[in-house]
């Protein structure tokens, strides 16, 4: 299966090779014009991810945080992408992951989730 992202299988080969912790995580993203979420996976820490202004041309703090293995972690980003695509955002200003995983409101699910 593939969706607006990586491949399911590249995304658990980079799991192993890496040998980090796999984490599901949502983030809330904004400035003086925009203001959306960006879900996602990495096998790195979010901190790492989004450190430099490039990498995170927003404000931002993050909202959900769930490590869990490399197969776990793709499921809920499929699964949180289906159930969101209605949200589907494009940021103004561009960045790794802005075209596939930002939404302007997030589903019950994820909602439940974070509280």
């Amino acid at each position: 299966m593939k969706i607006k992202g990586c491949k399911r299988q590249s995304f658990l080969d980079q799991a192993v090779q890496n040998g980090g912790q796999p984490i599901f995580y949502l983030i809330k993203c904004w400035d003086k014009e925009e203001s959306f979420f960006k879900l996602g996976i990495t096998v790195n820490n979010i901190l790492t991810r989004y450190g430099t202004v490039k990498a995170m041309p927003y404000e931002w703090e993050i909202l959900l945080e769930l490590p869990d293995t490399a197969e776990a972690v793709y499921d809920l980003e499929v699964k949180f992408k289906t159930e969101m695509q209605d949200y589907h955002y494009k940021p103004k200003i561009s960045f790794n992951g802005s075209t596939t995983e930002c939404y302007t409101d997030l589903s019950e699910a994820l909602q439940q989730l974070i509280q």
